[in-house]
């Protein structure tokens, strides 16, 4: 998979805590938007009253005001 630039998390090594994190993420809900589909996930939807994890979002669907 090819993350481009701007894509969340950074970049910071195969090994840091936060590839660690994103691979947790992509394991559970998937690397691709949960909005559209046909991108990569760049951004974490949550639960404002429980702060729960819902899905990623694509920079399309937050661009568009797709979110929920």
């Amino acid at each position: 998979m090819n993350v481009g630039a701007g894509s969340w998390p950074r970049y910071a090594g195969a090994k840091s805590r936060v590839a660690a994190v994103r691979r947790q993420l992509d394991d559970a809900l998937g690397p691709m938007c949960g909005g559209c589909g046909g991108a990569l996930g760049v951004e974490a939807d949550h639960d404002h009253f429980t702060g729960l994890l819902r899905r990623l979002l694509s920079e399309l669907v937050l661009q568009q005001d797709f979110a929920v």
